[in-house]
């Protein structure tokens, strides 16, 4: 039982660390394989996070894979693209954080005006919810947005 155990934390591990020398896909493979043959009890040890964050690594990797096929299929090329530094967008990403400060800031001053309106969202299905809807977002937006942003609602996001 405990070698069942041992084999499972080695290869979580692995995982987890960087640089391994092992791919993902393998390393995946044999913990599905050390987990369906190990017995319930010794499985049950595991927390449900450690269970779901596996999960949740298994599809990234996945997704990972998934977008890096077409490079990896174009030879070279896509491994010198792949390999390329890239420029972080910090303008992009600072104006965006700055746009959720300022929007969280404005949220809650108009919030009873329409949220009877969105709860539940279904019924936003309807046109005439909607137009009240948009109503309580135009009655807000002369009032405190430009004051408190600086800026118009439609200018927000940079």
């Amino acid at each position: 039982m405990s070698a069942h155990r041992s084999l499972i934390d080695a290869t979580i591990l692995e995982l987890v660390l960087p640089h391994s020398t092992y791919s993902p896909h393998i390393l995946f493979a044999i913990l599905s394989d050390a987990l369906s043959t190990t017995p319930h009890e010794e499985v049950r040890k595991f927390s449900q996070a450690v269970v779901d964050n596996l999960g949740n690594l298994s599809i990234l990797i996945e997704m990972r894979n998934i977008l890096e096929g077409p490079l990896l299929a174009a030879g070279k090329e896509g491994e010198a693209w792949k390999d390329a530094p890239r420029r972080v967008p910090e303008k992009e990403v600072d104006a965006f954080y700055d746009a959720i400060q300022k929007s969280s800031t404005v949220g809650p001053l108009k919030a009873n005006s329409w949220r009877h309106l969105v709860s539940p969202l279904d019924q936003t299905k309807s046109e005439t919810v909607l137009q009240e809807l948009w109503e309580a977002v135009d009655a807000v937006r002369p009032l405190s947005l430009s004051v408190i942003l600086g800026c118009e609602i439609d200018h927000l996001g940079g």
